[in-house]
């Protein structure tokens, strides 16, 4: 029974800070998507319609950064619908607007798991508002032999 007690504390001492660590990245975590919840509620209870019609021309003329994993890849009608120029909102590429491209045509590779030739671009920058793309690049690197990652990042120097 002592041991199992000693057993106890050592590995609650041991641990006790990543147990403090995750629970504050749940409680914050938690507590982001409250606030979150409360400026939308606030924004479409309290403001007048005239009000938000002006937050919303704000953004219309605003530089907008679009970033993520869209699991589409480019000849997808996801993002056909979301570069389509004929609409007035649409995002651009930042592959297809950089001066400079380097790195594989790919971003996904499922920890190396996916051959070369069958690997999806699925990782996109796209920009709106008249934002100069001077780099696009994907970085594909291993630590010695191992992937950080089952996606390789995307770097785009914008301005």
């Amino acid at each position: 029974m002592r041991s199992n007690k000693i057993f106890t504390f050592f590995m609650y001492s041991r641990y006790n800070n990543l147990f403090k660590g995750v629970s504050w990245v749940v409680a914050s975590s938690i507590i982001g998507s409250v606030l979150q919840f409360l400026l939308i509620f606030v924004l479409l209870n309290f403001y007048k319609q005239e009000e938000f019609g002006l937050w919303a021309s704000i953004t219309s003329i605003a530089a907008v950064i679009v970033t993520g994993d869209f699991n589409a890849e480019p000849e997808s009608d996801v993002i056909k619908h979301m570069t389509d120029a004929e609409n007035p909102k649409h995002l651009q590429d930042t592959r297809l607007m950089s001066p400079i491209v380097y790195g594989p045509s790919w971003s996904f590779h499922d920890f190396g798991k996916i051959p070369y030739d069958k690997r999806p671009l699925i990782d996109y920058v796209f920009v709106r508002n008249d934002l100069k793309v001077l780099r696009y690049g994907v970085l594909a690197e291993t630590e010695g032999s191992e992937f950080l990652s089952d996606h390789a990042p995307v770097l785009v120097t914008v301005e």
